[in-house]
């Protein structure tokens, strides 16, 4: 299966993230790094772009992938944040049947479908339901998008501009905009199983893939030994 994950990221923050990712990548993965960072890896095919004009242009600009990557060539195109360690080949076990019949994604552990950063963008009525029924948070650092559903990208651009339109204050909207579509029933979705996929900072790690959701500079140590823990 020919797939591809992409990494966008912008500034030094998120740089010295991904130089530790980038040491637990397989080494026969196809990589697309897109930063504004004067980033080189030999691995790596890289983007060097300018610096997104504002803080919301950063968080949303994964919706732009198809701007740099004709996403038709491949049977599967990932995005990932730079804040992840691999332990295992992730496009391994879910670019085969019937994981490569799905749009790709995790729920995240310690968060509930009303929060804030989840739920915004629902009809009150409508979280209220999926509260209730204890329906899953989508985390959105990472989507595998398989090439029958190349549609999602579009839709997930339009949704976007949506609800910035009706919750201009939310600058952080990506998330709210996938976990929309995933309830919406929009496109067909699974999740990555939950034993394969890790959240240290907020529970056990995972067998293919861990990620440190939103940690900051002072938290950067924490990677780092994790990572040579595993050597």
């Amino acid at each position: 299966m020919n797939q591809l994950i992409v990494f966008p990221f912008f500034g030094e923050r998120y740089l010295k993230q991904f130089l530790v990712c980038a040491k637990t990548i397989p080494k026969h993965w196809q990589v697309i790094v897109i930063t504004d960072q004067q980033f080189e890896d030999d691995r790596f095919s890289i983007i060097w772009v300018d610096t997104p004009a504002s803080d919301f242009d950063k968080m949303i600009f994964r919706r732009r992938i198809p701007e740099f990557v004709n996403i038709e060539a491949y049977d599967q195109v990932w995005h990932c944040d730079p804040d992840v360690l691999f332990t295992g080949d992730l496009l391994e076990k879910y670019g085969q049947l019937p994981y490569s019949k799905y749009i790709l994604v995790s729920d995240e552990p310690g968060t509930k479908i009303t929060d804030r950063e989840m739920g915004v963008g629902f009809d009150p009525q409508v979280l209220e339901l999926l509260s209730l029924n204890h329906a899953p948070a989508i985390n959105g650092g990472l989507i595998g998008v398989p090439k029958d559903q190349n549609g999602f990208w579009a839709k997930y651009s339009d949704y976007i501009d949506l609800f910035h339109s009706q919750f201009p204050d939310v600058m952080s909207c990506d998330q709210q905009v996938l976990n929309v579509i995933y309830h919406s029933r929009l496109f067909p979705f699974a999740l990555i199983e939950s034993e394969d996929i890790g959240f240290p900072t907020r529970g056990p790690l995972g067998k293919l893939i861990n990620h440190f959701i939103g940690f900051d500079l002072n938290k950067h140590e924490v990677m780092q030994r994790y990572y040579e823990s595993l050597l």
